[in-house]
């Protein structure tokens, strides 16, 4: 007889979680929340265990895959979710998370000076484990935020990330997006030596501080502008350790780099290179043209070989070749770990407010660990030869239903189905077979309820939806058709099939495409009927307030369009945005504000004077000459005319309230200048936000929000019955 070959087996998503997560972190959340809240005097409080703590991360976990807008709504007998409102009731899910600890505060020394002392717990073990794993030869270091927006001393605010308030983690990463070590940066405290930092600086202290794990001549580390200097590069070569890194050429000795003016000259893709003739120092700086001049520093290559990428030229209107130095390739290539791990970190991420920002970092720690867990999963797989693999979200769906359902045990309900026969009017159905989902390995095998039974408790995802699309962010559009128990959103299916759906989608068209002439230069020809006919109707339907603002609003669209615009100060970067063709002799801004106001000239605002305020820059045109900051002080200001004067409640740094100064008309300017910004933000509440190569789609349902928005404004003005903006879109939909 043949011999059975007994095949590897990868591991489970539990297996690779416990090595970052033991079973005996749980007994120790349990003690400590069970610590905690007869510190506080709970008198009715449950004292909790490992298992249900092993039920709260899971639910955590699950909860980032729904999306559902309210916490509540997962145990709302509309939009149940089967798999945590089974296990963990409302109150009790609450009662844990106020209350959740990782270690008792009466044990944090009087003189602490650990700022993350709460959550030092966790972060020590996840450390351990990632310093554990084997180092991929090419590394990168950057920052990580994990956001927070309330009260700390530690948070920290970083322009042009996509959540720029949080708490700052400093991490070196892989290419794969492996976090190998991390540091929870906290200002002065920061675990990092005082003599490195004052000669290093901060960057090169951390560079210095994560990189004391890679081994000498065996690594290739890339970092950005923030780290790299003369002295880190310098110090990694001493150390045996190849880097490189975009540079601020501020902080080398005036290297003699031409000016980026005569380098965009010689032509897109030329590149002037320079080195260092410090003895014992083989350091080189290329600034190489692209679209503009970057700046890059290394300790192994500049140039070296370069090769030929593709770059669309504006100017002929077609694609060219550019050559590339081989440092920018490589950078390219290895520099986006940190970013990598930070994307896979946001999806999926439960948004639960909290001014607890010990359980916002607690649960990054998981999103962390699970990360992980996934990409060391996927690298094993890899390795063995298994092509067939879950993603990130099957492999969070399956980890969070084996931590909330390991253990459990399943109790069948007393007597035995009625044999009454059923009523003649009662219709008759098509026979359906019942069929068990097999449980997971790990679940099977965890020596509880082994014999098959027909509960379907112990289904995935076993949700009962009837709300619309809004209501539940399921991955893909597919998911609201689904026939599956898990699956499907019950008003959706039974109003429009999904093939129906997908070709309205599909050609789904304002305007007569055909209809367009050579010398039509409105790039925003496939909405006109639809843009023009709202904005007549809103002036015919809606009378101006005495208060008005103007400001920018954003459409998410990130495909290829030549309107697309860039606003890094706004919640969704990149928008479309309308040219506005009349007032030339104005800039764009003003020409803006008269287009808004011209059609309510006749109406009212030539008939009275027109009162106007906002910020301004102190460059343009006509503006008189004003203080410099550094001669004011809080509560101070320079006028230029009669000024009306009150007074608001200000915190100092110390914590401590005071009252300065104010003009009237700053008063006025915070009082009403947010109404586009509330119009935003109701828009963006509860919005879908779905993947589309058509510009027009994403501008029509923006146009959609726009209308429902005004609607629900004017609903609750004129009812006295308020309605929130979930209980309007529902009643719409």
């Amino acid at each position: 007889m043949p011999a059975f070959v007994d095949k590897r087996k990868i591991p489970t998503p539990l297996d690779y979680f416990v090595k970052y997560i033991p079973d005996n972190e749980y007994d120790e959340m349990a003690t400590y929340t069970n610590t905690y809240a007869q510190q506080n005097g709970k008198l009715t409080w449950i004292e909790t265990n490992s298992r249900e703590m092993k039920i709260f991360v899971g639910v955590h976990l699950l909860m980032g895959m729904f999306g559902l807008p309210r916490i509540r709504m997962y145990w709302e007998q509309k939009s149940r979710i089967n798999i945590v409102a089974d296990n963990i009731t409302r109150n009790r899910f609450f009662e844990l998370r106020s209350n959740f600890h990782i270690m008792d505060n009466n044990d944090i020394p009087i003189n602490n000076k650990d700022r993350f002392v709460k959550v030092r717990p966790i972060y020590n073990i996840l450390q351990k484990r990632c310093n554990e794993l084997p180092v991929e030869k090419n590394v990168c270091v950057d920052e990580q935020m994990v956001p927070f927006k309330g009260k700390l001393s530690v948070k920290q605010y970083m322009r042009g990330k996509p959540n720029p308030w949080g708490m700052k983690l400093y991490f070196m990463c892989g290419e794969s997006g492996l976090v190998y070590d991390f540091l929870l940066y906290q200002g002065s405290t920061t675990e990092l030596n005082y003599n490195v930092q004052k000669v290093f600086g901060l960057g090169g202290a951390v560079v210095l501080k994560l990189t004391m794990l890679l081994k000498k001549n065996r690594h290739f580390l890339y970092m950005d502008n923030f780290f790299t200097s003369f002295d880190i590069l310098h110090a990694l070569q001493q150390n045996c350790i190849y880097s490189a890194g975009t540079i601020r050429v501020n902080r080398f000795a005036n290297p003699p780099f031409i000016s980026d003016k005569e380098l965009s000259k010689m032509g897109r893709g030329s590149s002037f290179e320079v080195s260092s003739n410090m003895p014992n120092s083989n350091i080189g700086l290329i600034k190489w043209y692209d679209n503009r001049a970057v700046v890059l520093g290394s300790n192994f290559i500049t140039s070296g070989v370069p090769d030929g990428i593709k770059r669309y030229d504006k100017k002929e209107k077609t694609y060219i070749t550019v050559n590339r130095p081989e440092i920018v390739k490589c950078y390219n290539q290895s520099m986006g770990g940190v970013d990598k791990h930070d994307q896979l970190v946001s999806f999926f991420r439960t948004f639960i407010k909290s001014r607890k920002w010990t359980l916002r970092m607690i649960t990054h720690a998981f999103y962390m660990a699970c990360v992980n867990s996934w990409l060391e999963y996927k690298l094993d797989c890899k390795h063995i030869g298994i092509y067939k693999t879950m993603d990130l979200l099957h492999f969070k769906e399956r980890l969070g239903e084996t931590l909330i359902l390991i253990g459990k045990t399943f109790v069948k309900k007393r007597g035995r189905p009625s044999n009454s026969p059923s009523p003649l009017s009662t219709p008759v159905r098509k026979r359906v077979r019942n069929i068990d989902q097999r449980p997971f390995e790990e679940i099977q095998f965890d020596h509880i309820d082994h014999l098959p039974t027909n509960d379907n408790s112990n289904i995935l995802f076993a949700v009962k939806m009837r709300g619309a699309s809004y209501e539940v962010l399921l991955p893909s559009w597919k998911d609201y058709w689904s026939t599956s128990n898990d699956l499907g959103v019950k008003i959706i299916s039974d109003a429009m099939s999904r093939k129906r759906f997908d070709d309205i989608l599909c050609f789904l068209h304002i305007n007569n495409n055909n209809a367009k002439t050579s010398d039509n230069k409105d790039k925003l020809f496939k909405l006109r009927p639809l843009l023009d006919s709202i904005n007549i109707r809103f002036m015919e339907l809606y009378k101006v307030t005495r208060e008005v603002s103007v400001d920018e609003s954003m459409v998410l669209f990130k495909g290829c369009n030549s309107i697309k615009q860039y606003n890094p100060m706004k919640p969704i970067k990149r928008r479309k945005e309308e040219v506005i063709d009349d007032f030339v002799d104005f800039g764009l801004g003003e020409r803006v504000v008269l287009n808004l106001t011209k059609p309510y000239w006749n109406k009212r605002m030539m008939l009275e004077n027109t009162f106007a305020c906002g910020t301004i820059r102190s460059n343009r045109k006509g503006i008189p000459l004003l203080a410099q900051d550094k001669t004011l002080e809080r509560g101070m200001y320079d006028f230029k005319t009669s000024c009306l004067e009150s007074s608001v409640l200000r915190t100092e740094r110390g914590g401590t309230k005071k009252t300065i100064k104010c003009p009237t008309v700053v008063n006025d300017y915070n009082k009403y200048m947010g109404e586009v910004d509330k119009a935003d933000q109701l828009q963006a509440l509860y919005n879908i936000n779905r993947k589309s190569k058509k510009w027009w789609h994403r501008l029509f349902w923006g146009v959609i929000d726009i209308i429902f928005v005004n609607s629900f404004v004017i609903n609750n003005k004129l009812n006295e019955s308020k309605l929130t903006v979930l209980q309007f879109r529902r009643a719409v939909a």
